[in-house]
């Protein structure tokens, strides 16, 4: 019997964490967890992607055009969540930074400039949902 336990608990352990529900964004220190970023809509605007590493660096890639060949430049750098997850900073090798805010609304999940936060819900905003950096996978 006690041979069943030993075996049932860690399986018991695995049920309950699979079924816990949605996970925040990853931080730098998640093994295997990657936070993805984009902004592109498939047609001839330009676009972001950004892929967060798990171990605290990103790649981006900006298009000027999306359907142009060779329009697009990649940046590389440092990223940080703060405490509650809500504001991203991403400071690249020069040492330039950028902040952006996390904010939920109708089920997608913006990151947002500051100043942006309010108006990403606001009605007539349908633009700016369209240009801003929404979560495409982790």
């Amino acid at each position: 019997m006690k041979a069943l336990g030993s075996v049932l608990l860690p399986c018991v352990i695995a049920v309950l964490a699979a079924c816990a529900g949605p996970q925040s964004p990853p931080t730098a220190g998640e093994a295997g967890a990657a936070l993805v970023l984009d902004n592109r809509d498939g047609g001839t605007r330009g676009g972001r992607h950004l892929v967060l590493a798990p171990d605290g660096t990103f790649q981006q890639t900006v298009y000027s055009e999306i359907n142009i060949e060779g329009s697009e430049r990649k940046t590389a750098g440092r990223y940080s969540f703060s405490g509650d997850r809500k504001m991203l900073t991403l400071v690249a090798p020069s040492g330039a930074t950028q902040t952006l805010y996390r904010v939920p609304h109708r089920g997608q999940i913006y990151w947002v400039k500051a100043g942006e936060q309010e108006r990403i819900a606001a009605q007539g905003e349908e633009a700016l949902r369209k240009s801003s950096l929404r979560v495409v996978g982790n």
